[in-house]
């Protein structure tokens, strides 16, 4: 996970993006297989140890599997901060002239100009 991804709090998202492609490499699969590789993605996603997960995994083209899934989740989440960075910028702004505004407000009724 990225750092800047934990820096900014975007780690307690509650969104974790499913691909309707991934649907051929689960139905090629086995239910055991299915939900190892669905434990790891969730792992990964989370910044938790998805290694464990996948140490259990003795079967090569899984292992495919999932980085192939991984980078995809890696999309998600860079698409995720870049949003998160715009909003939090987009507040600071507008934050900045709600003080500014209130302080010309102030300014005027200490003056008695209002």
């Amino acid at each position: 996970m990225p750092t800047a991804y934990k820096a900014l709090g975007c780690q307690n998202k509650k969104v974790f993006m499913i691909y309707k492609e991934w649907k051929k490499v689960f139905d090629t699969l086995n239910d055991t297989d299915s939900g190892k590789l669905i434990k790891a993605l969730f792992a990964y996603d989370g910044g938790q140890d998805y290694q464990t997960v996948l140490n259990g995994i003795k079967k090569y083209p899984l292992k495919l599997y999932f980085i192939s899934m991984s980078k995809d989740v890696d999309f998600e989440k860079a698409k995720a901060l870049k949003v998160y960075e715009r909003n939090v910028k987009s507040t600071l702004k507008r934050d900045a002239k709600k003080k500014a505004k209130l302080a010309n407000f102030q300014g005027s009724v200490l003056a008695g100009t209002l």
